[in-house]
């Protein structure tokens, strides 16, 4: 366990997108809810009137490990999403993402092979809890070398913060809530896809991206 900060409702998996379906609130859970956790909240819902948009990588095996947070520190777990790594939020404005975003994904998923996810430790800070997740580095760097003009979480934690999935957020236990989660680990996940989500109401998937590279 270390100290420190890092500086589902399915569409179709074809990366054809964008397709909208049922809301990722609609999943049922601890996570149904209009927010939603791992940062992708803390930005504000539109931008410049349009809905939010985030480029994640689902980690369903951790979503034992939030649903085991939230319930004694209900408040810690943002609600919304799954748990995920952001590799890109805010995204491409909503308005834009077929003309320029998702036609990219789609040929740049196609070319990535599945990722392999080991977590085997916790770190937290006073209040922030993250699961560090370095092998999905070159998917994030590849979307943030690709639109260097949107700031990951719009510059509030500097220019290159480390993928993480967060566990635990704006919460004075985060020491305990890192004790927690030190003993549900090793989880391990293949990262095989990744997911376009837009936030209005609540958040939607509207394009999932197989990683189908060698």
């Amino acid at each position: 366990m270390t100290e420190g900060y890092p500086a589902r409702t399915r569409p179709d998996r074809t990366g054809r997108g964008p397709r909208i379906d049922r809301p990722a609130t609609g999943l049922g859970g601890w996570w149904a809810g209009a927010g939603g956790h791992n940062g992708v909240n803390e930005c504000g819902g539109a931008m410049d009137g349009q809905p939010r948009t985030a480029l994640v990588a689902p980690v369903p095996a951790a979503d034992r490990i939030l649903a085991a947070v939230a319930v004694d520190h209900p408040a810690a777990v943002r609600t919304g999403l799954p748990a995920h790594v952001t590799l890109l939020y805010p995204f491409v404005p909503a308005i834009d993402l077929e003309d320029h975003g998702l036609s990219w994904l789609r040929e740049f998923a196609a070319a990535q092979p599945p990722v392999e996810l080991e977590f085997t430790e916790v770190h937290h800070t006073a209040d922030f809890v993250y699961l560090p997740a370095a092998p999905l580095g070159p998917l994030v760097r590849a979307a943030r070398d690709r639109w260097p003009a949107l700031a990951p979480y719009a510059g509030r934690f500097g220019a290159d913060p480390e993928p993480h999935v967060t566990v635990g957020m704006r919460h004075p236990a985060a020491a305990e809530i890192a004790e927690i989660v030190a003993g549900l680990l090793p989880v391990r996940q293949v990262v095989d896809e990744l997911w376009v989500g837009v936030r209005d109401q609540g958040w939607t998937i509207t394009g999932t991206f197989a990683l189908t590279g060698d």
